[in-house]
């Protein structure tokens, strides 16, 4: 029994000591959670038009995005966050008279919008719901400043595996030398609901809200998580 306790304490030591018989360093992590709202969302929305021709289809259907574009950057979104893609044409026949039918041509076109201002986010959605378009998809939430927050929790991470280091060794009882090894810390900032968008669809004349209400206009809580590893060296025996 007591040679299996003594066992069991040699293994305990290597884990804690970072197999401090091999390598004689001393490893220790660090953690960092927090939870943030965001504060940028993106939408997208679709126009369709229909023609006698293919050229004719796209010219309607330019027309309509321009004049959304232009009505959104007059009311102080900037050019740089509009942009246009998707670019879909199709064609059908229609039976007008007897004996004769003609096609019909539709293009559809989708703009994507970036709000960088929340409080402006339903103001916009309800505006286009205003325009011509024929639906409003893919409301999506991010943060601004990625980088400011990955510094933050980056530093909130290395700062937290000193403490550690400082607090195991003293349990320990052991005294710890230099840095002698430093991985980069791994950083995750993803919705706490793991839902990346919610929907709005609109029709010609409101935006349909889902069965929990305007949920689309609320910024998301995204959870911030990063955690580092340190690798110190132990004096020798």
């Amino acid at each position: 029994m007591k040679r299996k306790l003594v066992i069991g304490i040699i293994i305990l030591q290597a884990a804690l000591f970072g197999q401090r018989s091999n390598s004689n360093n001393f490893s220790v992590s660090g953690v960092f959670q927090e939870t943030i709202l965001s504060d940028r969302a993106q939408l997208s929305v679709r126009i369709t038009a229909d023609g006698s021709t293919l050229v004719d289809a796209t010219k309607r259907v330019n027309e309509k995005a321009n004049d959304i574009a232009e009505t959104l950057i007059d009311g102080g979104l900037s050019k740089e966050n509009v942009y246009s893609s998707k670019f879909r044409s199709s064609s059908k026949q229609i039976e007008r008279f007897v004996f004769t039918d003609s096609r019909v041509f539709k293009v559809q076109v989708s703009l994507h919008i970036t709000i960088d201002d929340l409080e402006t986010l339903e103001p916009t959605i309800l505006k286009l719901s205003e325009l011509e378009v024929d639906e409003i998809y893919n409301i999506k939430y991010s943060i601004k400043d990625m980088d400011s927050i990955k510094e933050k929790a980056s530093i909130a991470a290395i700062m937290n595996a000193k403490e550690n280091a400082k607090k195991y060794s003293e349990i320990l009882g052991v005294e710890i030398g230099p840095l002698v090894r430093f991985e980069q810390p791994s950083i995750q900032i993803n919705p706490i609901d793991r839902v990346s968008r919610n929907q709005v669809t609109v029709t010609a004349e409101r935006p349909m809200p889902n069965k929990k209400g305007y949920l689309a206009y609320l910024p998301k809580p995204m959870k911030v998580n990063a955690s580092v590893r340190l690798t110190y060296s132990l004096p020798d025996e």
